[in-house]
């Protein structure tokens, strides 16, 4: 009987981390793609820079119905949920203008941040079940899906391939592991304890905390290999190290979440998170040397990659039976604005100053989170 339960909580993880790792691939793909989208569509660097903003703006709403409909369906919701994304992900070919892409890319984030809402919500009611911590181990399968896939789809790239040969491939990569998640079985909560979840302060502070995250993560993704090249005078290889930095070091960071959740609280992870990553923020920022700027990128990111898997646990334990993935939902829908705003933060600030000052913004993010974190729920 032990064995038979081991075999089937082995099962489900193994299918929330084929989940969890091809969410990420198709995001290092799409990343991989751009060149070639913007090309096709026309679009200069500020046009093709708030046209992206609609898959964050698609993602708010998906997220907001997902997590209703998974309280009530539970684990259920993966399969189609799946299928709908996968479906969708062709569309990105057809576009040849700016109009017809912004329409596409709000479907598609309509579709990704349901997704994002029905994994994550199953693996906070596994953590729920069993009593155990996935969550890192299952955010890090993300990041490394990133990793994986960039290089490969820029060597397709090179070797000649595009949007018309790469996203089909994609797609068909969602499907597959989708035909595997109804072997994810969870229990659902009774009706009568499915009232629906609303924006407590809880929830709020949560939500905010990993926006901050969010508002690192995505400032150093957008602005690193620029600053390496312009402002440190690294060449353009040096520039593409800062992205690759930022993923590794994330994979490593959110690796790690998954033994340390386990002898430390999340109010004592996420603070010790951001004081690391007050540390990498301003060391990258002021730094007149590459390798030391690349150190600071390491170090921010494997300190910021542990904040949404441990915030995603404790939203699911706040909301509780029932209204786990609807917390999760509203909890990600407001951390969701700290990409929206994260690099125009930074490009502003520069803008008025210098780029240095501007990436001093993600150094005080860092330090809100690490005194925000004293607040947390237990």
């Amino acid at each position: 009987m032990r064995k038979t339960k081991d075999a089937t909580r082995a099962g489900i993880v193994a299918r929330l981390w084929a989940a969890f790792g091809v969410f990420g691939m198709f995001w290092g793909g799409w990343g991989a793609l751009l060149p070639d989208v913007q090309e096709r569509v026309g679009a200069d660097n500020a046009t093709l820079g708030r046209a992206l903003l609609f898959i964050a703006i698609g993602a708010i709403g998906g997220m907001l119905l997902a997590g209703k409909v998974a309280d009530r369906l539970g684990a259920r919701t993966l399969l189609p949920g799946a299928l709908a994304f996968a479906v969708t992900i062709p569309f990105l070919i057809l576009p040849s203008g700016v109009p017809g892409l912004l329409v596409v890319l709000t479907v598609v984030g309509a579709t990704s941040g349901a997704f994002d809402v029905f994994i994550n919500g199953s693996a906070s009611v596994y953590e729920t079940v069993y009593d155990t911590k996935v969550m890192g181990g299952m955010h890090a399968l993300f990041s490394a899906g990133i990793l994986v896939a960039g290089p490969l789809v820029g060597t397709a790239r090179q070797l000649g391939a595009g949007p018309t040969e790469v996203l089909p491939v994609l797609a068909a990569l969602v499907v597959v592991v989708a035909l595997f998640l109804p072997g994810i079985d969870l229990p659902i909560a009774p009706q009568d304890s499915r009232p629906r979840a609303r924006m407590t302060r809880p929830l709020m502070l949560l939500g905010t905390l990993c926006g901050l995250a969010f508002l690192i993560e995505d400032g150093l993704l957008s602005w690193s290999a620029i600053h390496l090249e312009r402002t440190l005078g690294g060449s353009a290889i040096v520039g593409g190290l800062g992205p690759g930095v930022l993923a590794g070091s994330m994979v490593i960071g959110r690796a790690l979440t998954q033994a340390l959740s386990r002898r430390f609280s999340e109010r004592e992870l996420i603070g010790v998170s951001g004081v690391v990553g007050t540390i990498g923020a301003t060391a990258f920022a002021l730094t007149p040397n590459i390798v030391a700027g690349l150190v600071g990128i390491a170090l921010a990111g494997i300190a910021i990659s542990v904040v949404a898997p441990l915030i995603f646990g404790v939203a699911g334990r706040v909301g509780g039976p029932g209204r786990q993935a609807s917390s999760i939902a509203r909890v990600t829908t407001l951390a969701y604005f700290g990409f929206v705003v994260g690099p125009p933060l930074v490009g502003g600030v520069a803008g008025a100053a210098t780029l240095p000052i501007g990436l001093l913004v993600m150094a005080v993010a860092a330090l809100l989170l690490a005194a925000g974190s004293r607040f947390m729920p237990e």
